[in-house]
C-alpha cells in the first residue's frame, strides 16, 4: 500500500484533485492496481491518497512507470507531499 499525506495551498485544491485524479486514472490501467482513494481533511488544505497493489512487485512496477512518475511530479508541483510506502499489518472487515 502506498499512502501519501499532502498539504495544498488554499485555492489550489481543485487543481490538485484534478491532477491526482489523472494520476489515478492512469494507475487504474496498470497491472496489479487494486484500488485507490483521495481523502480530504476537515482542514480543506490537507489530503490523503492511497493505493493498494496486489504485490510488492506490482508496487515497484508502478513506481518505475514513466507516465505515473511524470503525473506524480505534476501533483508535487501543486502540493507538498510526505511520501511513504506502508505494508498492511492487519486489515479488518465484516465477516461474510
Amino acid at each position: 500500500m502506498i499512502v501519501n499525506a499532502w498539504a495544498v495551498a488554499d485555492g489550489h485544491q481543485d487543481e490538485f484533485v484534478e491532477a491526482l485524479v489523472g494520476l489515478f486514472e492512469h494507475l487504474c490501467t496498470l497491472e496489479g492496481f487494486v484500488e485507490g482513494a483521495i481523502l480530504q481533511g476537515v482542514n480543506p488544505t490537507r489530503f490523503i491518497s492511497y493505493m493498494r497493489l496486489r504485490s510488492a512487485q506490482d508496487r515497484q512496477r508502478v513506481l518505475d512507470d514513466r507516465e505515473a512518475s511524470a503525473r506524480l511530479r505534476a501533483v508535487g508541483r501543486i502540493a507538498r507531499a510526505d511520501l511513504h510506502s506502508y505494508d498492511v499489518l492487519r486489515a479488518f472487515g465484516r465477516a461474510g
